[in-house]
């Protein structure tokens, strides 16, 4: 199971990945969404693993997450990232960005605190 690094160094790798991608381009909005999901997902996990919690799968972490501080700009991400993978629509380009410039990082911001504490 990973560790807290572990977990950090995907997330900061994931991001690094979403910065190439042009939010302006309609066919990037998905993709952008989904990588600003997966990146908050590994620093939610960085900081429950920091707890020895390993969760297998979404809805473990879900379980895990619910009560955080972090959990309404967590839960956006999953939902508007299930959208952009599964369904057939498009995420508008401004709630992509806003996955990418709030959400995200408010919960990098979070798991950062949370190392500290």
């Amino acid at each position: 199971m990973p560790a807290r690094d572990a977990h950090e160094d995907k997330a900061r790798s994931i991001e690094r990945a979403s910065q190439v991608l042009d939010a302006s381009n309609a066919d990037h909005c998905d993709w952008l969404a989904t990588l600003a999901f997966y990146a908050a997902l590994h620093w939610l996990d960085a900081v429950l693993a920091d707890r020895g919690l390993h969760p297998s799968n979404h809805r473990e972490r879900n379980r895990a997450a619910q009560g955080l501080p972090i959990w309404d700009q967590y839960y956006e991400l999953y939902a508007l990232s299930r959208i952009a993978r599964y369904e057939a629509g498009r995420l508008p380009q401004t709630v992509a960005v806003s996955m990418r410039d709030q959400n995200l990082p408010a919960v990098r911001n979070w798991a950062q605190q949370a190392k500290r504490s």
